[in-house]
């Protein structure tokens, strides 16, 4: 009886160290071919950019400043000179009006932006005509109960894709997605395979993230939050790639994530060549005041370069070319920096 109780026990002690060892296999070690330190040219602006509460976005030679709690959202800068030109957007329910859009979810789309607010709805912002009267054309989506106040959302073609929460069941899967014509909505996307099923239930809150849109609109790149790593999906939900390459130590305190963990990819933007990151490495208070580094993928999810900043950036876009870094800071209220990216990318 003793000599089977021990054997039980070994065999358990092996499969143990199976699955152990093939989870962290799944831990990529790659290293970036190219590494630099770049410094940052600061540009003065009228003190519109509150770096908490903020995000910035490029469309073609306007820079947007989004300020989702203020009384006046958008902030609009002509490139390159970043020339403050005018603002629009209150806070409300009425038209024209916006209900705490979210600042970082905020994407490039046909001749504008799209984001989505408290008000249980996508809409776009028509920027075509802003430069010549200063006016714009809003449109709404109005979103299905089952997948408003939901999270990371963004469009996608004809469809919104949102980051979905744990439902439990078969229909467990990290995104949802509404075909705004056929109306149909379906889950779809698969969970990194990192840590057991029985953490199942804080799937949702270990990999949410950052998503951004290839602007051909064929794939879509999501950074996650408390573990280094991001996926890329190809317009049909298929899963492409996957980059798994840091865990965190002691990042469970009983049934829960403990409080305060590193937080690693904050901002994401994209060309059609390559996928910019932000990585902060910090818990969440301390990155007023953490150097973050930008990393360079393209999207075969291969590294490209490796930036270490040289300020606490906040959020940031890329020119349409690639070029040039534009971002905010946690501290500046009164300046938007530039990084020159022309000599590192040729």
């Amino acid at each position: 009886m003793r000599r089977f109780v021990f054997t039980r026990f070994i065999l358990f002690i092996i499969i143990f160290l199976i699955f152990h060892n093939c989870r962290e296999s799944n831990i990529s070690k790659l290293d970036f071919p190219i590494k630099v330190d770049l410094k940052n040219t600061s540009i003065p602006i009228p003190i519109k950019v509150y770096g908490k509460l903020s995000s910035v976005i490029i469309y073609n030679d306007l820079l947007l400043c989004i300020e989702p709690f203020s009384d006046t959202i958008y902030s609009v800068f002509k490139l390159p000179s970043c020339s403050y030109i005018g603002s629009f957007g209150t806070n409300g329910r009425g038209p024209n009006e916006f209900n705490q859009p979210a600042a970082s979810n905020t994407s490039l789309y046909g001749n504008g932006i799209v984001s989505y607010d408290l008000s249980d709805r996508f809409f776009k912002i028509d920027l075509s005509e802003y430069l010549t009267n200063k006016t714009v054309k809003v449109s709404n989506i109005k979103l299905p109960g089952e997948i408003s106040m939901l999270n990371n959302g963004f469009m996608l073609n004809d469809s919104i894709i949102i980051g979905k929460p744990y439902v439990g069941g078969k229909d467990n899967s990290p995104f949802i997605r509404y075909n705004i014509n056929s109306r149909k909505v379906e889950s779809f996307g698969i969970w990194p395979d990192i840590y057991p099923v029985d953490r199942e239930k804080l799937f949702w809150s270990i990999y949410s993230g950052r998503s951004h849109v290839k602007p051909d609109q064929s794939m879509f790149a999501t950074f996650v939050f408390k573990v280094k790593m991001f996926q890329i999906y190809k317009s049909n939900g298929d899963l492409y790639k996957e980059n798994i390459m840091e865990t965190q130590e002691n990042f469970f305190e009983n049934e829960w994530i403990r409080p305060y963990p590193l937080q690693y990819y904050t901002c994401v933007r994209a060309t059609d060549s390559y996928i910019y990151a932000l990585n902060v490495s910090c818990p969440g208070p301390k990155m007023p005041e953490n150097i973050p580094t930008l990393e360079i993928w393209d999207w075969e999810a291969r590294p490209i370069v490796k930036i270490s900043l040289d300020i606490p950036v906040n959020q940031f876009d890329i020119s349409k070319d690639g070029k040039f870094m534009y971002c905010i800071d946690w501290n500046t209220m009164d300046k938007i920096f530039l990084y020159d990216l022309t000599e590192i990318l040729n």
